[in-house]
């Protein structure tokens, strides 16, 4: 919309440069936050899977040891 590019003028030059160098700084930063974003979510899937893995190892310990208890 033209409205934007008026919006995205007024505050480059507010800035002291041009409106095509300030969208770039502007898609530079969104990639960067979205490569960031992205990392994120991730490690914490990652994170998720590994504690889930080790759950259910506990439990089967526990099972196995609950067997020799019973049966020992």
């Amino acid at each position: 919309p033209k409205s934007l590019i008026e919006d995205f003028k007024f505050l480059g030059a507010s800035n002291g440069i041009k409106y095509q160098t300030l969208m770039r700084q502007i898609l530079a930063r969104f990639a960067h936050s979205e490569k960031k974003s992205m990392a994120k979510k991730a490690a914490s899937a990652q994170k998720k899977a590994t504690r889930q893995a080790a759950k259910a190892t506990q439990d089967q310990s526990d099972q196995g040891r609950s067997r020799l208890a019973k049966y020992g």
